[in-house]
């Protein structure tokens, strides 16, 4: 019963808090997908740069975790758009990729990224963490 009503309170923190998340891995989206609904986070998945700046643009998400390789535009080209597009510009962007050169950190950083997250040193419980930390600054 106390689980139940901890996770009720997670949900109602976190449903007016919005997260796209960005991957073309049916692997990765499957995981993160089990990770945020287990955590009560309101979330939608795009699996292309195309559909993910539509969603953007149509669902207005406080928080898009942006994957760089995806298989028609690439997470920067994206990134790029989302930052010019005036009804997407003050979302807030994480780059979760495997690249973890800091050339890609320091082309996403100058391109408007918040932050950049190389998936090989974060679990996706704890990207949770550093999700349910972001909405608790930004509630």
């Amino acid at each position: 019963m106390i689980l139940y009503t901890n996770t009720y309170i997670i949900v109602l923190m976190y449903q007016g808090n919005k997260i796209l998340f960005v991957d073309d891995d049916p692997n990765i989206v499957s995981l993160y997908s089990a990770v945020f609904t287990q955590s009560g986070f309101n979330f939608s998945i795009a699996q292309n740069g195309i559909q993910a700046l539509e969603m953007a643009t149509n669902q207005r998400p406080s928080l898009v975790l942006l994957d760089i390789m995806l298989p028609d535009l690439n997470g920067f080209d994206v990134l790029k758009r989302l930052k010019q597009n005036p009804e997407t510009k003050n979302a807030t962007v994480w780059m979760i990729t495997n690249l973890a050169e800091q050339i890609n950190k320091e082309t996403a950083r100058s391109l408007g990224a918040s932050d950049y997250l190389v998936k090989a040193s974060f679990t996706p419980n704890q990207v949770c963490e550093k999700i349910k930390n972001f909405f608790g600054e930004t509630v």
